[in-house]
Formats: C-alpha cells, sequence, structure tokens
C-alpha cells in the first residue's frame, strides 16, 4: 500500500488494503474529529483513551408506553402521572445501553415472552431518582444485565398515602420494585393528621401477629408473608405517609 506523508481527503476514500493511522488532526476550530459510523467485520478495535457517548435525554409523554433509544446512554424522566413501559425500540443485537433514572415515575414490564423490543427482567424495576438499569439486546428484546441501586433499596421513599373513613383491615400489594420472594420491610410511618396509630398485620387478620406505628413518626421491620401489606388505622380518615427503607428476603 503507498504510504502518504500528510494530507486532507475531503471525500470518501475505499481502501483495500491496510490503513494505519499515526495521528488523526481535526481541523474544525477544536470541535473534534466527528466518524459518523465504522463498521469492524473482522478482528478488533483498541481505544486508548476515554471512550463516551453524548447522552440521550428524554421525558416521557402522558401514557407513553414505549421508550425509542438513539444512543447507548439515556437519561429518562417519566411523566407526572408515571409511565409502565412495555417496549424498547431501536436497540440492535449485542448492543449495551443504561439508563440513568431521574424520578420515581417509571415502570418496565419484565416478560419472558420472545416479543419484540420487550424486557425481560431479573425481578419487577420500578425506577427512582438516581438509579440505574444495564440491558444487553439479542436481536430481538432486552435482557437485564445489572440494575442499581441493589440491595436493601429498591423502592425507597415514601410507597404509600393511606387513609379510611372505617378502621377495618385493609391490604395493598408491595410497589414494584421488590422480590417475589421479600419476607420483611423496613418501613417508616408519618402521621400526617389526625391522632391515632396504625396496625400492621403480618398474617392477615391475626391479631397475635401485629405490630404497631405509633404516635406521629416511628420506624421498625414488618413481616410480610403473602407479599402484601396488611393495616388498620385506629381513627378513622387519619392520614398516614408510608416509606419504604429496606427489606430483606427469604
Amino acid at each position: 500500500m503507498p504510504i502518504i506523508g500528510g494530507g486532507t481527503f475531503s471525500e470518501d476514500v475505499d481502501i483495500g488494503g491496510t490503513l494505519t493511522v499515526d495521528i488523526i488532526n481535526e481541523h474544525t476550530a477544536d470541535a473534534g474529529v466527528t466518524v459518523e459510523g465504522v463498521l469492524i467485520e473482522n478482528g478488533g478495535a483498541i481505544f486508548n483513551g476515554v471512550v463516551g457517548d453524548t447522552a440521550q435525554t428524554t421525558t416521557l409523554g402522558v401514557g407513553a408506553v414505549t421508550l425509542a433509544i438513539t444512543r447507548n446512554f439515556i437519561v429518562l424522566t417519566g411523566d407526572v402521572g408515571g409511565n409502565v413501559l412495555a417496549t424498547i425500540t431501536g436497540g440492535v443485537a449485542g448492543q449495551i445501553i443504561k439508563i440513568l433514572f431521574t424520578d420515581a415515575l417509571v415502570t418496565i414490564t419484565d416478560t419472558d415472552a420472545v416479543t419484540a423490543d420487550t424486557v425481560n427482567l431479573q425481578t419487577a424495576f420500578g425506577s427512582a431518582a438516581n438509579a440505574t438499569l444495564t440491558l444487553v439486546h439479542n436481536g430481538t428484546k432486552w435482557f437485564e444485565v445489572s440494575r442499581s441501586p441493589i440491595g436493601p433499596f429498591p423502592a425507597s421513599g415514601k410507597i404509600y398515602d393511606i387513609t379510611h373513613a372505617d378502621i377495618n383491615e385493609h391490604s395493598v400489594a408491595l410497589p414494584a420494585g421488590y422480590p417475589a420472594n421479600t419476607r420483611a420491610i423496613w418501613v417508616r410511618g408519618l402521621r400526617i393528621a389526625g391522632t391515632g396509630w396504625m396496625v400492621l398485620y403480618s398474617v392477615p387478620a391475626t391479631s397475635a401477629n401485629t405490630t404497631t406505628l405509633e404516635s406521629g413518626r416511628c420506624e421498625l421491620w414488618f413481616r410480610c408473608t403473602d407479599n402484601l401489606f396488611h393495616y388498620n388505622i385506629s381513627t378513622v380518615n387519619d392520614d398516614w405517609d408510608i416509606h419504604a427503607l429496606g427489606y430483606i428476603t427469604s
């Protein structure tokens, strides 16, 4: 192959043999060198410097169920009404994406169905501010690689806003983000209005297996045998906020 001591190419160059480049200089007022696309069919590439990706910043619309990606790093904000994403489009085989969430408004549907652009997760995923999710594409759909926060905070922050016009036992499902084998959660109860307390049932309708959130604010571990949050309030129309601080599994 001929050796060229230096020069500028303003048009496409087709190289059938080996290309060796010592230095690529840019001539666009320090804007850097832009390569729109590179296909490496055989062999590999070695980068000695920092390799990054410009972030795709996306805010989901009302009721949006699909995230369309154009880059490998996505900063994602949910709609104020919440979003349940069923598909992520734009992926190619072998692609790895990292999603950084800015809020707790996004839930991703978990499915093992071989359906284009769907997501196969390790467990249910509900977003939180500064949480991340890494996915890899197999040519058809996405598979979870890793997530954060990992461990005790899959659904931290306020998980329930509770008030009732009765003192009967009620139950609600654990929020998205908790594994199916969750056996206890660490909760903080904050009474926003009222004068009573809240009773938590580790076994439904069994008064011998209860714990109590007393006064205006307290923290405790609560055992849940069926992945439901069972409770009653002692005074009608009291208003309670329940925050999750952690969990343990069997």
